[in-house]
């Protein structure tokens, strides 16, 4: 693995391409997020929003179904699933991928 400066690149997509994929810099805006550093995360890589907020609710969910002898988490998760199936669901969010991968590459990540 190589540095460059203070940090580790392991992306491999990077490596090869030289652009940043999509997800560069959510390890780094997550940090930021949990550091109370909100528009920072947001600016470094708006995705580390949603894996703070998944991060943060789903080891409290998963608790609660433990207690509660219950599968509440996985059910909405199939739910999910199958809503995310919709090209009417699908197709917005991958161009908010695409969008996310161009702000990427506008910041030179």
């Amino acid at each position: 693995m190589q540095t460059s400066g203070s940090a580790l690149e392991v992306c491999i997509f990077k490596k090869i391409t030289s652009l940043p994929c999509p997800s560069c810099g959510a390890t780094r805006s997550v940090s930021s997020i949990l550091k109370g550093d909100f528009i920072q995360g947001i600016i470094t890589n708006p995705m580390g929003l949603v894996i703070s907020v998944i991060m943060l609710i789903t080891p409290v969910w998963l608790i609660g179904d433990l207690f509660t002898e219950k599968e509440t988490l996985h059910q909405f998760y199939l739910r999910v699933e199958k809503v995310l199936n919709k090209k009417i669901v699908f197709i917005p969010l991958i161009i908010l991928i695409l969008c996310n991968w161009v702000w990427n590459i506008y910041k030179n990540l």
